[in-house]
């Protein structure tokens, strides 16, 4: 829900409506942090299922299920998600990380426009190095190709748009992206860099369910220059940026950086 509930303020997660607090991505290993990785962390919220989030949560958890579009307001229909478990109490957390993305999309996705997927965290490393690998190659082809890359970032599918379209501007779906990019460079290089981007989420991907076109069942922050310069230094705190040169990327593509 919003921060101080105005229809423009940035959003958040596990409020606490006393001392007005609420977790911040940076946040969430230090909040779940515990003896050993859980099971399964599902996550009833909007715009979750993003790279920054999973790379924050890799080491917290064995699987990750959550949405890249805001779900509906009412949330998770949890008589639907949790009736096989509740017939068998013996099942697996895959196979409840399957039955929470099964039974969302096929009971909501007649609907509206759902998006649910389930992380193997274990992959998450190799996904992390391929995302990192991607980005040095969007900075190095810049100089040739920013016209192309920058059309593919505004061609890329983004979430939240029925909400507030300017908070939610830069959720982007990554596949998305990497097939725009590869189709409107033609560069060798960049699809290379691409298809393991797209084969290490593949590999991760317990299971991807939805019924928006354009989804693979993750995004990334691909912001405009304007929600980059505002908002890099709150990005720049998370996990992914110290992993990866997206950042660094975006900078370059924003003149912002070498």
């Amino acid at each position: 829900r919003p921060v101080n509930r105005g229809n423009n303020a940035p959003r958040g997660i596990e409020f606490d409506d006393q001392t007005g607090s609420y977790l911040h991505n940076e946040q969430l290993a230090a909040a779940l942090a515990a003896p050993s990785p859980l099971d399964v962390v599902i996550m009833d919220a909007s715009l979750m299922q993003m790279a920054e989030v999973a790379d924050e949560l890799r080491d917290s958890c064995h699987y990750l299920v959550g949405s890249e579009e805001s779900p509906p307001a009412s949330g998770y229909p949890y008589q639907l998600i949790w009736a096989p478990l509740l017939a068998d109490g013996t099942r697996t957390p895959e196979q409840v990380c399957r039955d929470v993305v099964d039974q969302y999309v096929r009971n909501l996705g007649g609907t509206v426009a759902v998006t649910q997927s389930a992380l193997t965290m274990s992959h998450m490393p190799a996904l992390v190095t391929a995302i990192n690998a991607y980005a040095q190659a969007l900075h190095d082809a810049d100089a040739t190709f920013h016209a192309q890359i920058l059309a593919a970032r505004d061609a890329t599918l983004r979430y939240g748009v029925g909400h507030s379209p300017d908070l939610y501007e830069g959720d982007r779906d990554l596949l998305d992206f990497v097939n725009r990019v590869s189709a409107n460079t033609g560069d060798a290089t960049l699809q290379a860099a691409g298809a393991a981007v797209t084969a290490a989420l593949q590999a991760a991907l317990l299971d991807e369910g939805n019924s928006l076109a354009g989804s693979h069942g993750l995004a990334i922050f691909l912001p405009d220059a304007g929600d980059w310069s505002s908002l890099r230094s709150a990005w720049n705190l998370q996990r992914l940026s110290r992993d990866t040169a997206w950042g660094t990327w975006l900078d370059k593509l924003y003149g912002l950086g070498p």
